[in-house]
């Protein structure tokens, strides 16, 4: 998940129910609208707002200002927002209210992609933001999408230094980075994330995939297997197949497909995958025990008919050929090509000219026109090229 995405999600779990309480006005539609607003029925409120009459003398307009600008950061009417809370901090007299306005305001800026001025109305909450987490995020995000990466690299070490016990700045700081492509600093920082109480197997997952998809592999076999210590059991089937995968990817064909047989005593998806690792490890005994083990059919003998095909087991692979139609696996013109291929090895010429009359692929066209002539010469008695 790329960095803004996550800040933007922590944000409407931040703000996504700003909280609206506030002393009932004497407009009936007024005090109606935040009595709902109080409950969550934002919809209903922003209703019972178009109904408050706005050349009543006695209408609280800072309070309708307020009820209102909440309301539609809450429905996500950023624009009405922006008008609501523009207004309520240019008629405040109580400057003991205008920094959690500011907040309120800089909330609707961002929302609507105004970031820039989302950030200037931020500085002015004052000392009170640098304990609000919020903020930060909102901060940071802003920053980011701004492409200014220094400003937003101070932000989250201030909010880590103002927050040490919220880990979601240690995240950040680790997404950051992995954006950025500095994996080593990036692996250095998830070292001090898993040290976090608050640390998840999750956690481990996704930083993981980051590092791996980033390139650094290295780095992402020994966070790994770091994590795996640290969560045995939680997320361990998903852990060890993404160790595998980054083993495989690092060309240590053996190595993952061992790792990938452990996580199939969970999931029998992985499988076919361990058994396909053997293979590229050149194991075909073991990569023939996980195919063995494996539970879908289809996919359990697409892959049986390639391993025997590399042990040249073609005996075998005929006498698979009832099972294979009965599945409709044969559909797949590279396993029907292949059985064909397997029936010509056994002699069972006649066999094999049936199969490849189902071939319309493109790709192994001209091999089983090359092959049926073999056939028909071998039929004529003539020299088999095999």
């Amino acid at each position: 998940m790329k960095i803004s995405n996550l800040i933007v999600l922590l944000l409407v779990c931040m703000f996504g129910s700003a909280q609206v309480v506030f002393a009932q006005d004497e407009v009936d539609h007024l005090a109606l609208a935040t009595t709902l607003a109080a409950d969550g029925h934002f919809d209903r409120a922003k209703l019972a707002l178009k109904s408050v009459n706005l050349e009543d003398k006695n209408l609280d307009k800072q309070n309708f200002h307020l009820v209102s600008g909440l309301v539609d950061l809450n429905t996500q009417d950023w624009k009405s927002a922006i008008k609501h809370f523009k207004l309520l901090i240019e008629g405040s007299e109580k400057k003991a209210d205008t920094p959690v306005y500011f907040e309120y305001y800089a909330q609707a800026l961002y929302g609507d992609g105004q970031y820039s001025a989302a950030l200037r109305n931020v500085e002015k909450v004052g000392p009170a933001a640098n304990k609000n987490p919020g903020i930060w995020l909102l901060k940071i995000d802003s920053l980011t999408k701004l492409k200014r990466n220094e400003e937003a690299w101070t932000s989250i070490n201030s909010a880590e230094k103002y927050l040490p016990d919220d880990i979601r700045f240690v995240r950040i700081k680790v997404q950051f980075l992995l954006e950025l492509g500095l994996f080593s600093s990036a692996a250095q920082a998830a070292e001090k994330l898993m040290k976090h109480p608050k640390a998840t197997a999750e956690d481990a997952l996704a930083l993981g995939e980051g590092l791996r998809k980033g390139g650094a592999l290295k780095g992402a076999i020994l966070f790994l297997e770091g994590a795996r210590i640290r969560f045995p059991e939680k997320g361990n089937t998903k852990m060890s197949a993404l160790l595998a995968y980054c083993y495989a990817q690092d060309g240590k064909y053996l190595a993952a497909a061992e790792l990938l047989s452990i996580a199939a005593e969970d999931d029998d998806k992985f499988r076919i995958e361990s058994a396909e690792m053997y293979i590229k490890a050149g194991k075909m005994s073991q990569a023939m025990y996980q195919n063995g083990l494996v539970q879908e059919q289809k996919s359990k003998l697409r892959q049986r008919v390639a391993i025997l095909v590399d042990l040249g087991q073609y005996e075998k692979i005929s006498a698979l050929y009832p099972r294979l139609k009965r599945l409709k696996v044969l559909e797949d013109d590279a396993l029907r090509y292949a059985v064909a291929y397997a029936q010509f090895q056994t002699a069972d010429l006649r066999a094999s000219l049936v199969t490849l009359k189902g071939i319309k692929d493109s790709n192994y066209f001209d091999s089983a026109t090359k092959l049926r002539e073999i056939i028909i010469r071998c039929q004529k008695n003539e020299t088999c090229l095999n």
